[in-house]
């Protein structure tokens, strides 16, 4: 019998995992080839779990087991998903919204965010500085890949929200050791590198996030300081 589920909290969404479900990635990747991202409202049938493949059991920060789940939005999209981003439906519920489902591309914030990409680097604060992005990013992914076993656990967006600010502390801290001290142009010109990266590969991370982390990294005033949490979070 099939199941269908009406998505309630896009944010448990796990759009960055590296699972093939019939061929196709069940990640962000292949949503961008349908101009599609989840948005609360979206309804889908539940794929039946298949063990190893299409249900996951994995363990949270070796504390707690949670479990996702695979939508399918059509033959091709699919979608992972935490039990707490999701609600049951009927099928004549199901019927009624799949219409909107198809509608709902980026959001309008996602869509201003991915616009003014470019806009980021003529802020005062990077003008005759150097691009990191693609640095940057490669060490990302390297610490992407330690802090999920190789991908294998879910990070949400608290996760990535924490992994672009400590990477952001860091690499000022980098800076920071290198040149004795750390202006407060460059703290901003480092944060927003970061941010971008961010901003380019997980759609989970907004604008909000990206106010956020910049204010948080241009307060501080010594990212010594920061050592032993830095260390702790990465090392």
């Amino acid at each position: 019998m099939k199941k269908f589920v009406e998505i309630i909290d896009k944010g448990e969404c796990c759009s960055s995992l590296q699972y093939f479900v019939n061929g196709k990635l069940a990640n962000n990747q292949e949503w961008k080839n349908h101009e599609y991202y989840p948005q609360n409202g979206n309804v889908a049938e539940l794929v039946e779990s298949k063990p190893g493949v299409l249900l996951h059991s994995i363990a949270i920060n070796n504390i707690t087991n949670a479990q996702y789940y695979i939508l399918k939005i059509s033959n091709e999209i699919f979608v992972p998903m935490t039990g707490k981003g999701l609600k049951d439906i009927s099928e004549n519920e199901y019927k009624l919204k799949l219409h909107n489902t198809f509608n709902s591309g980026m959001s309008q914030k996602q869509k201003n965010i991915s616009d003014s990409y470019d806009s980021y680097l003529s802020k005062s604060y990077s003008i005759g500085k150097p691009n990191y992005q693609d640095q940057f990013w490669t060490d990302i992914v390297k610490n992407l890949d330690k802090h999920t076993n190789n991908f294998t656990i879910p990070i949400y967006h608290d996760g990535l929200v924490k992994e672009c600010l400590f990477y952001a502390y860091d690499m000022c801290r980098h800076f920071e050791r290198t040149s004795g001290l750390i202006p407060n142009d460059w703290k901003l010109h480092i944060a927003s590198e970061v941010c971008i990266v961010f901003e380019t590969h997980f759609k989970e991370f907004n604008s909000f996030d990206r106010e956020n982390t910049m204010k948080k990294v241009s307060s501080v005033n010594s990212f010594e300081v920061l050592s032993d949490t830095i260390d702790n979070f990465f090392y």
